[in-house]
């Protein structure tokens, strides 16, 4: 009679957990910081649009030199010799800057997914970034050099006169633009990673975590 109650007592909605089984969400006894999932989502939309922005700056001279090509003939005194022919240095800094936007992308989900390697990988990243940064700004500042003084001996051409007495100053300022876009991001992770998040529980969390049951 009392096995009929206990019976009686469970109705279809009622639902039952092995107590052996694991546990597949996240562990009610380790503490979560909520801090990785934000910054490697900033950390993958960050390299995807450098993604973008990489492809574009390795797919435009050939596309603005077939351009320029075209127009030769109607542009008196032709274009500087850096525009048709950009130096391959400039090419393998561009080139590298898409490998290195493919890693953040990479770092990003690691971080999402707390693993504390995580961490390491994006002070690789920011080190290589900055410095990535720093040889494309050059790079492009040798091109505007070059440009310049192309201009200097050519003062007649099609191209010097659109080009305007502010051209040279108007090539810096985006010169300082880019390199203050390029180093932010990197910096962030430098100080974040180097210096705030240093410890391995700070990605995965402090506790002690859930032992299935033998």
């Amino acid at each position: 009679m009392s096995d009929q109650r206990h019976d009686d007592a469970y109705s279809d909605d009622d639902v039952f957990v092995d107590p052996s089984a694991p546990w597949e969400g996240d562990d009610p006894f380790i503490d979560l910081p909520g801090w990785p999932k934000p910054v490697g989502i900033i950390s993958i939309a960050w390299g995807a649009l450098g993604l973008f922005c990489g492809v574009l700056a390795v797919g435009g001279p050939a596309l603005m030199r077939k351009f320029m090509q075209s127009a030769q003939n109607q542009m008196q005194g032709g274009f500087p010799d850096v525009m048709m022919n950009p130096p391959v240095s400039v090419q393998v800094a561009q080139f590298s800057g898409v490998a290195w936007a493919v890693f953040l992308i990479v770092c990003g989900g690691m971080l999402i997914a707390r693993k504390p390697a995580a961490r390491l990988l994006h002070i690789v990243y920011a080190v290589g970034a900055i410095a990535l940064t720093v040889w494309g700004v050059y790079e492009q500042l040798q091109v505007q050099i070059q440009m310049q003084e192309w201009i200097d001996a050519n003062p007649d051409s099609d191209f010097a006169r659109a080009a305007g007495a502010g051209g040279g100053a108007s090539g810096m300022i985006g010169l300082a633009i880019g390199l203050i876009i390029g180093l932010a991001w990197p910096l962030f992770c430098l100080v974040w990673f180097g210096l705030v998040k240093r410890k391995t529980t700070d990605i995965v969390g402090e506790g002690e975590r859930l032992q299935p049951a033998a």
